[in-house]
């Protein structure tokens, strides 16, 4: 669960580097990336996972690609049944919208959206913010 949003730049937030993509019309625009570990990339693309946790907010709203990065959480992935070896790591899997950001201000709400985000209640503290995040789909070359 690290990462950041990356587009051209904007200084006020943790938007930095840059990713295109072909729009419809064939003219390059930039569009948001936020980079997941495995096998939270994974569960977000399957719709599975509907809160990503950061320890920093964001005041973007809108469509962005989900990056599966190269690091996978095998404690993690074991501990919700998934297979390690069939996960994508290093690449777009996905897109999504980020539609609103909640804050958990105690570890009750934290636990509450469990299912939601799929973290282990541990990791309360580690993470305030949570995206709310809707329509995720794996990225169809």
């Amino acid at each position: 669960m690290t990462g950041s949003f990356n587009t051209l730049s904007t200084k006020s937030d943790k938007f930095e580097p840059l990713a295109y993509v072909l729009n419809s019309q064939l003219r390059w625009s930039t569009m948001k990336c936020l980079s997941l570990k495995q096998p939270f990339a994974e569960l977000l693309i399957s719709g599975k996972k509907t809160v990503e946790l950061r320890k920093w907010n964001t005041k973007f709203r809108g469509k962005f690609l989900i990056h599966a990065s190269k690091k996978i959480d095998k404690e993690r992935a074991i501990s919700l049944g998934i297979n390690c070896a069939k996960l994508s790591t290093g690449a777009i899997i996905g897109t999504a919208i980020l539609y609103n950001v909640k804050e958990y201000e105690s570890k009750a709400e934290f636990e509450r959206d469990k299912n939601k985000h799929c973290a282990d209640i541990k990791k309360f503290g580690s993470y305030k913010y949570g995206f709310m995040i809707r329509n995720a789909h794996t990225y169809v070359s």
